[in-house]
């Protein structure tokens, strides 16, 4: 019962932490943070959906900070269409 439950925590929490997110910017710009995967693929990849035409990159984070208690993860990305 102990694994059963521990499997759905896991499965509910998955698509959360692997989904990227963005916010549509000014003059054919978009933010994409893909913070929660660690990953700049995950990035890339929401880019070519926003953008099918191609996109052109403006900024790109990829940074972990490790403190006393917790380490985070920065990924994110901003383009133009």
């Amino acid at each position: 019962m102990k694994n059963i439950k521990a499997l759905i925590l896991i499965l509910a929490i998955t698509p959360l932490a692997s989904c990227a997110t963005y916010t549509i910017l000014p003059n054919n710009q978009a933010f994409i943070d893909c913070s929660g995967t660690r990953t700049l693929g995950d990035c890339y990849n929401k880019a070519n959906d926003i953008c099918p035409r191609g996109y052109e990159i403006l900024d790109r984070v990829n940074e972990t900070h490790t403190g006393l208690l917790s380490t985070t993860h920065t990924t994110n990305i901003t383009i133009k269409c």
